[in-house]
């Protein structure tokens, strides 16, 4: 949060759920959030939506802020590798008209987990990534809507609540939602260093100007919280991730090498 209020223009704002916390980040900016506000929205709550429903941030930072045309979200463990964060922020001001940046958005494999939503059958099944993601007011108004017209048919019994990047590729794909990809004036992200799954050590990139964005980024002590929450329970599975997890930071290494030595 530091680097990106101390390097950019654009105003920085926390989005803080409060539920274990009131009194947390008391000193900064907040967009404060938890279930009760969300549901004051007229939103379906679920048990886990602060993690399945990070779209609903955007809701109420537009509530709290109505004459904000535009809305980044960055979550906590995106790195910008950048000199100054405007140098990531200033390009996309040529593109005013876009009501949706976000990365990655494309056809969804049937593997992929809210494929079997009974909201997306027989549709087109789009996906995209959410860590850094912009949205013109508009965009978010039809983004609140299409949630709650959702929610008022929602069986939360026999049916699975579509997380964030499910709800906005769903909009998306049906053509009611212009997208238009991070990488469009240029790259920003590459998938081996922008990716859901295996962390990165911040070790490997410090002080490195690589000028892409990159997810998840971890110190040591939160890449150790996060191995212990996800213990393999079986040895084989264990082995298979880590080699791939072993592999995919090799491959960075690489290519932040590369980058480095080219860059000289």
């Amino acid at each position: 949060m530091n680097f990106l209020a101390q390097t950019c223009e654009e105003r920085v704002v926390v989005l803080y759920d409060d539920t274990t916390d009131p009194e947390g980040f008391r000193d900064v900016e907040c967009v404060r959030v938890n279930a009760a506000v969300y549901r004051q929205l007229g939103l379906y709550v679920s048990d886990d939506f602060g993690w399945r429903c990070g779209d609903y941030g955007f809701y109420a930072a537009r509530k709290q802020y109505p004459e904000i045309r535009f809305f980044w979200m960055v979550e906590y463990d995106v790195l910008f590798s950048f000199r100054r964060a405007s140098e990531f922020f200033d390009r996309f001001k040529a593109l005013e008209d876009a009501p949706c940046i976000i990365a990655d958005f494309g056809p969804a494999p049937p593997s992929w987990w809210w494929y079997r939503s009974k909201v997306l059958h027989d549709r087109k099944v789009s996906h995209f990534f959410f860590p850094v993601s912009r949205m013109s007011s508009g965009a978010i108004d039809q983004l609140e809507a299409a949630r709650r017209q959702l929610a008022s048919t929602f069986d939360v019994q026999h049916d699975l609540w579509l997380n964030d990047e499910a709800v906005v590729a769903y909009l998306a794909s049906e053509r009611h939602l212009k997208a238009t990809d991070l990488n469009a004036l240029g790259t920003v992200y590459q998938k081996s260093s922008y990716r859901f799954d295996w962390p990165i050590n911040s070790e490997l990139i410090e002080g490195k100007i690589l000028n892409l964005i990159m997810h998840p980024v971890l110190d040591a002590s939160e890449l150790q919280t996060k191995a212990k929450r996800g213990q393999y329970k079986q040895f084989s599975r264990r082995l298979k991730h880590w080699a791939r997890g072993l592999w995919a930071n090799i491959g960075l290494w690489r290519d932040i090498h590369l980058r480095a030595t080219r860059g000289r």
